[in-house]
C-alpha cells in the first residue's frame, strides 16, 4: 500500500482508506506492506501486524502489485522504474 495517510506529507490516518485496505487484504491472505513517508509510526500503533517499510521500493520489491487509496491508482509488476514514472 503505497500511503497510509489521508493526504501527502501527514501523519494523520484518522480518515484514510488506506491503513483499512490492507488490513482486509491482510486478512484475506495477502502479503502486505505499507509504505508512507510520515505515518508508519501511526499505522503500527493501530494496525500492528501490518508490516511497514520506510523505502517504497524496498516495499515494492517482489511485488505483484502495488496500490495507493490517494491516487487511486494501482501499480502492476511493479519496479523501481514504473515506481519513479508512476
Amino acid at each position: 500500500m503505497l500511503g497510509a495517510a489521508f493526504k501527502p506529507n501527514s501523519d494523520d490516518i484518522r480518515d484514510s482508506p488506506g491503513p483499512e485496505v490492507a488490513q482486509r487484504l491482510h486478512d484475506l491472505g495477502a502479503v502486505v506492506t505499507v509504505t508512507d513517508p510520515k505515518a508508519l509510526d501511526a499505522v503500527a500503533k493501530v494496525r500492528p501486524d501490518l508490516p511497514t517499510e520506510a523505502d517504497p521500493i524496498r516495499a515494492l520489491t517482489g511485488a505483484d502489485g502495488g496500490a495507493s487509496h490517494r491516487m487511486g491508482r494501482i501499480l502492476c509488476s511493479p519496479t523501481p522504474q514504473k515506481l519513479l514514472q508512476w
